[in-house]
This record gives structure tokens, C-alpha cells and sequence, in this order.
């Protein structure tokens, strides 16, 4: 007989009350040090159960101890507090924020291992570890012998509806939102979705939302695009994709493809970013998505003969999409579509005509409330002034823009502008405003974790710094740049920064 989500939940309820009662048991039989975990993804899931724990168990002391911030080693962050917590059992908390998802090493793991045999020692009472998932296998992993100490793991899940409502909430709103969140909020956002699809795998496979872990996937993946982690974030983006078409929904398939050519591209891989942008062209011509996706592909692949040096194929991309643009009436991609024109027509050094095309885009954006594409537009036309060497105009506009960046918090955009007008001011010769809007721009791209930008940064003020004079400390900067342009792979950045630094380096020697 096939199964309701009403059988989902009351089972759901039915293991946790199983697993309730185990753990119980352990506590009411454990004598002196005892360790055990217990997997539960959610902290509202944990009060609750730790609330009917202790209704359960009346008067049987429990001490609740949260790390709210990374710990080097559990014993010694135990030791000097033990005494006010003698005969209790110890519910440890927090413990996930000493361990990176992505990271295969931590110090805390490597500690509990090299300090295993010392907790019977010092802790004489039951030790109850609550963690996510994920947290769990890590310790497993890298603290073998240390989780070899455990009586038992007792595993909570939540409901299939509050995985589902979780899931909703997450995926609401725009679909790039995250790349303007914090390094911070980033970090947690990629804890709270990997803690669902570990939820979402524990229900029967027939019963599990594939849609909805599609989209976990794929805003995983848009995240670690944001923090420049173009390896996972088509990791993430194929995971998204075969479960997309599993369920066999075109649309989302393209948009995938189209996701992972836009991770290729910037990792310099052009070959397979056009392979992947020219099949999610196919599947949005085979199902007519004229307005939404075919117009943007074919933008993007325009950005990828721009990147070529292609410029004149990329120009013919731009204007197909344009022309598709028009006839969708999608003036959104139109004055995308306009200011990609503009930017090629620079490349040409036909500034007149860049501008013409900035102007309509402008147009449009203005009429239509744009506020992001106003502001990028903004920026390309100080660019353009720049180019004419009429830079206090083109400080003009980077202002403007970058105060229309900062109103709608796109913080990517603002760091953006941030590193024209330091650029501005280079030309100008005030090399120490330079450096103040280059270090703004580094602070700002270090704490979204955008590692692009943190090497154009880096790069901008090893060369600020050459022209100081400051030798020693524009190596500094150069050589922190190629650390990062191979992390990213990106060709350009490395060829520029090495370049520079063999000027440097042998300049130095003749002095």
C-alpha cells in the first residue's frame, strides 16, 4: 500500500519516540563515563526534545554546555568547568561550529582523537554529543579511535512536512540573493541546506521531494559560486542536475547547464562552458523558453568570446539576444543586452558608440526601476569617461552608482564600484585615496569570501604600491594575487601578476 505523508509523519514520530526511549535507558543505566552522540540537524528539534528529556527523566541532573564559536580541544575547554558540574550528565553543544562542512581536517577532531584515552580520566559522567549530520561523519572520520568510546548514536529526524517548509523558505526569493550575503551567512546557509538534503535522504526515496533537493543543490552550488569555489559549485550544479532529470523537467535541466557553463567560464574553461551553455540552448529552444532562458544564454555566451578576445562573435551573440529581447518585450534583458554592446564597442576603442549604447541601456533601466542594472551601467560610462581621460566625469559616475549600489545593498556590485574608484583616483595621482578605496574593496570581497575579487584587489594594490615605490610591499600583494589567480585558474590574472612581479623583483636587484 503506498504511503501518506500522514504515514510519514506518524512513522517519523514513531522512530523518534523509539529513539527517545533508547536514549533514556542509557542514561538511567550509565555508570561513569559514558559517550554517546545524537544526530539532530535542527536546534529548535533539540530544545524540544531535550525539554521532553528532561520531563521524562524528573529529577535526573543535566548540565547543557554550548560553544557558541570554534574550539581548538573539547577537554581542556571542559577541564577548569567540570567541578560545577559534578554527577551531571553533559550535553555538549555547538560543537559543528569548530567543524567545516568542507574542510577534511580540523584541529577540534584531531584533538578529541589525541586526547581519547584522557576523558575517562577527567569526565566521570555520561557525555552527550549533539550534532548535525554531517559533523558526526567528520568526527568519525577523523577521530576514529575517539568515536570508538561511544555507547550509542541515537539519530531524530524531522517531519516530511517541516523538512519540505524548511526547504520552501530557503529556496524563497532570488535565485542569486546569496552571492550579497556576508562570508558569515554564507557559511550558515551552506550548513542549513546541507542539514536538509541529509533529511531529505533519510525518507524513503519514494517519498523524498527530488524537486525540492534539486533546488538545495543548486543554491548550494550558486553559493560557492559566489565564494569563488568554482570546483564545488559545479559539483553542486550536476548533483542538481540529475535529479532534474530524473524528474524530467526540462526547464530546470537547462538552467543547470547553463549554471555550470557560467562556473566553467570563469575557470577559464572555455571549451566546456560552451558546450554546456550550447546544450541548455538547445533544451530552452525545445521547450520555447524564448523570454526567460534562451535571451540569457545567449548573452552569456556573448561574455564568453568577449573573454576569447572574440569580440565581433560576441557582439553577434548580443545582438540575437537583443533582437530576441524586443520581440519577448523583455526590457530587462534588453538593457542587459545594451550594456554588453556598450562594453564590447569599448573594447574596439569606439567609446561614442559604447556610450550611445550605455545611454539606451540606461533608458530602459531607468524606466523600468532597475536599480542594479542602472548601477552597472553607471560604472561602465565612468569607465568610458575614464577612457576619454576625463576621469573627474568618470568619478562622477562611479559615485552615483556606487550610491545606488549601497541603497539597494548589492554588495558585490558596491564592491565593484569601490575598485573603479580607486582606479579613478590612481589616474588622478592620489595614490593614498587609491589605496584607501582598494583596501575597502579587499575588506569587502574577503568577507564575502569572493576570491575573484580579492585577486583583482590584491592586484591593484601590488600596483599601487609599485608606483610608490614601495617595492617590498607591492611583491607582497603580487605574490598574494598569484596565490590566488592559480587557486581560481584564472589565466589572465596570473599572466599580469607574474609579469609584474619579474619587473619588481628585478628592479630590486639593480638597486
Amino acid at each position: 500500500m503506498e504511503q501518506t505523508q500522514i504515514d510519514q509523519v506518524e512513522q517519523t514520530n514513531v522512530d523518534n519516540a523509539i529513539e527517545l526511549k533508547a536514549m533514556v535507558n542509557m542514561l538511567r543505566r550509565a555508570e561513569g563515563f559514558t559517550l554517546a552522540f545524537v544526530q539532530c540537524n535542527y536546534p529548535i528539534d533539540r530544545i524540544n526534545l531535550v525539554a521532553e528529556l528532561r520531563q521524562i527523566l524528573d529529577d535526573y541532573p543535566i548540565a547543557e554546555i554550548e560553544f557558541d564559536k570554534p574550539i581548538e580541544n573539547l577537554l581542556d575547554e571542559l577541564i577548569p568547568i567540570l567541578p560545577e558540574y559534578n554527577n551531571k550528565a553533559l550535553f555538549i553543544y555547538g560543537l559543528e561550529r569548530s567543524i567545516n562542512p568542507d574542510n577534511k581536517s580540523h584541529i577540534m577532531v584531531a584533538n578529541l582523537n589525541i586526547s581519547r584515552n584522557l576523558f575517562p580520566k577527567y569526565v566521570s559522567c555520561p557525555m552527550i554529543i549533539w550534532l548535525p549530520a554531517y559533523a558526526i561523519s567528520a568526527i568519525l572520520r577523523g577521530a576514529p579511535d575517539f568515536f570508538s568510546w561511544r555507547s550509542a548514536i541515537f539519530s531524530f529526524y524531522s517531519h516530511p512536512d517541516k523538512i519540505s517548509a524548511i526547504s520552501q523558505n530557503i529556496l524563497a526569493g532570488d535565485h542569486y540573493a546569496s552571492a550579497s550575503l556576508t562570508l558569515k551567512e554564507k557559511e550558515e546557509r551552506i550548513e542549513a541546506i546541507k542539514n536538509l538534503i541529509d533529511e531529505y535522504q533519510s525518507l524513503p526515496s519514494s517519498k523524498t521531494n527530488k524537486r525540492e533537493q534539486g533546488r538545495l543543490f543548486d543554491r548550494l552550488a550558486m553559493i560557492y559560486y559566489s565564494l569563488g569555489d568554482l570546483d564545488k559549485s559545479i559539483k553542486y550544479s550536476q548533483q542538481a542536475l540529475e535529479l532534474d532529470r530524473e524528474i524530467d523537467d526540462k526547464e530546470l535541466e537547462g538552467f543547470d547547464l547553463a549554471n555550470i557553463g557560467l562556473a566553467y567560464r570563469h575557470l577559464g574553461q572555455t571549451e566546456k562552458a560552451i558546450e554546456n551553455y550550447q546544450f541548455a540552448l538547445e533544451i530552452a529552444r525545445g521547450i520555447g523558453n524564448r523570454r526567460r532562458s534562451e535571451g540569457t544564454i545567449l548573452g552569456n555566451l556573448g561574455l564568453i568570446y568577449s573573454d576569447l578576445g572574440q569580440v565581433e562573435k560576441a557582439i553577434d551573440y548580443y545582438h540575437q539576444a537583443l533582437n530576441l529581447a524586443r520581440v519577448t518585450g523583455n526590457l530587462e534583458s534588453e538593457g542587459s543586452c545594451l550594456n554588453n554592446l556598450g562594453m564590447s564597442y569599448i573594447h574596439f576603442g569606439q567609446v561614442e558608440k559604447a556610450m550611445d549604447y550605455y545611454q539606451q541601456a540606461l533608458r530602459i533601466a531607468s524606466s523600468i526601476g532597475d536599480k542594479k542594472l542602472w548601477s552597472e551601467i553607471l560604472m561602465n560610462l565612468g569607465n568610458a569617461y575614464l577612457r576619454l581621460n576625463q576621469i573627474d566625469k568618470a568619478l562622477e559616475f562611479h559615485q552615483q552608482s556606487l550610491r545606488i549600489a549601497g541603497d539597494i545593498g548589492h554588495k558585490r556590485l558596491e564592491t565593484n564600484v569601490l575598485r573603479n574608484i580607486g582606479v579613478d583616483y590612481a589616474y588622478l595621482g592620489q595614490l593614498d585615496k587609491a589605496l584607501e578605496y582598494f583596501q575597502q574593496a579587499l575588506m569587502a570581497d574577503k568577507e564575502m569570501g569572493d576570491r575573484k575579487g580579492k585577486g583583482s584587489d590584491l592586484r591593484n594594490l601590488g600596483l599601487a604600491y609599485a608606483n610608490l615605490g614601495q617595492i617590498d610591499k607591492a611583491i607582497e600583494y603580487y605574490q598574494q594575487a598569484l596565490v590566488i589567480a592559480r587557486e581560481i585558474k584564472d589565466p589572465r590574472l596570473e599572466s599580469f601578476v607574474l609579469e609584474n612581479l619579474e619587473k619588481l623583483k628585478q628592479e630590486k636587484q639593480s638597486s
